[in-house]
């Protein structure tokens, strides 16, 4: 993907203040001055997203003594949230996860041990194998009863026979093998 960079009022919206559309299709970081004291803080933004401002502690802008310094926190902050794990909306509330959710390598690991492939388990799950690889690459969270599933499969590979049992009366989609054991 291209980096666009723009440098208008337009771009940060309107007066500057940096709270641009969410459909902005630009990758922007930049200092503002620090309205509170000397220094400047770090401002970005990106496609989907609303600008924001670099807060170490989630709370306080962070100032820094020169534009460079503070634009350059705000590339970094960019890459970290890009390029991090999804925030959870509901962690953003307050709210506590109610299930601990299974890693991308676990879930890996865990359809190995079952005995099954993604596109297996996409099948079963009535979901698609792009959605699995989602998972497995840790790009989005692994639905709680994914895990349940994988449990059941590995507890008894009957277990398995049942779901594609039931699977096979409910769908008219072409079915995936599963991994030859043995």
């Amino acid at each position: 993907m291209d980096l666009i960079v723009a440098d208008s009022k337009a771009d940060r919206g309107a007066y500057g203040d940096g709270m641009a559309n969410k459909s902005n299709p630009i990758y922007r970081a930049w200092a503002e001055p620090n309205n509170r004291g000397a220094g400047y803080v770090a401002v970005w933004i990106a496609p989907g997203l609303v600008a924001d401002i670099v807060r170490p502690d989630g709370k306080t802008p962070a100032v820094y003594s020169t534009e460079f310094e503070a634009e350059l926190a705000g590339w970094r902050r960019m890459a970290e949230v890009l390029n991090g794990p999804r925030i959870r909306a509901n962690k953003q509330q307050g709210k506590p996860e109610r299930y601990v959710r299974l890693s991308g390598p676990e879930l890996a690991e865990q359809l190995r041990a079952a005995g099954i492939t993604p596109s297996f388990l996409a099948y079963l799950y009535a979901t698609s194998q792009h959605r699995v690889l989602t998972w497995i690459d840790g790009a989005e969270d692994v639905p709680h009863p994914i895990r349940v599933l994988l449990a059941l499969f590995r507890a008894d590979a009957t277990n398995i026979d049942i779901a594609e049992n039931v699977t096979d009366k409910v769908t008219s989609e072409r079915k995936p093998r599963r991994l030859e054991t043995g």
